[in-house]
């Protein structure tokens, strides 16, 4: 099992329209941990999960947007596995995999110095596939979700920008909800380097308590990341 922290290769294509209508591009990597603690049930089983980086079997993430005047259109997809002893139906030894894509617009509403203000909506796609080691038993669950949110930024001067957002979503889950906080630092003209903090929480529910096809998964997930992004 890897037991180095999740290294992620963020292939962002950033397509970003300036006022000349000129279109820019960018490509990244990063490093980053994370910490996934909440409870899950599989059928008649039910427990306490907690996954972290040190138990990652692999990991990526794909992203690009396109901006255009007070418009930004954002796509992402990532990827995430990890495997581990769980405290359900005794010490049981469960993979997790996660893949989730995200298709959201931002409209810049309010824009006054070195502040800016945007609002989103969006749609975001989960599909969770949960595992018991050395069995055949496997839980296989997918869900949409309409996602809002709202992002601040201030430009501290020409090189240092501070983000923040906070969303919420809901149709396929229970409630979805998400908070992040970072800096960007563009070090050079074509170069700039980014530190995230963020966290989330889902709840999904799907089928009956105790039936042989019942899921249920309620966690929340943090995470603290860094990337490198080449502009061209």
């Amino acid at each position: 099992m890897n037991k180095t922290t999740l290294f992620f290769f963020a292939a962002a294509l950033a397509a970003i329209s300036s006022i000349h209508a000129e279109w820019k591009y960018g490509v990244g990597a990063g490093v980053g941990v994370f910490d996934i603690d909440g409870d899950l049930s599989l059928s008649s089983f039910s427990g306490e999960i907690e996954y972290d980086s040190g138990d990652m079997e692999s990991a990526y993430v794909l992203q690009a947007y396109a901006a255009t005047g007070k418009w930004t259109f954002r796509t992402s997809v990532a990827s995430l596995e990890v495997e581990a002893n769980q405290n359900i139906a005794g010490d049981t030894d469960l993979n997790f995999e996660r893949m989730v894509w995200d298709l959201s617009a931002a409209y810049m509403g309010y824009q006054s110095g070195s502040w800016t203000i945007a609002y989103s909506i969006g749609v975001r796609g989960v599909s969770h596939e949960v595992s018991v080691n050395n069995t055949s038993a496997s839980f296989d669950n997918d869900w949409t979700d309409i996602v809002v949110g709202t992002s601040a930024s201030y430009a501290l001067n020409t090189k240092w920008l501070w983000n923040s957002a906070i969303e919420a979503g809901f149709g396929g889950t229970e409630g979805s909800f998400g908070l992040n906080t970072g800096l960007t630092w563009r070090f050079a003209p074509q170069w700039s380097v980014s530190s995230v903090l963020s966290w989330s929480a889902a709840e999904y529910e799907e089928g009956n308590s105790g039936s042989a096809n019942y899921y249920f998964y309620d966690a929340n997930e943090t995470k603290l990341g860094f990337a490198v992004l080449y502009h061209f």
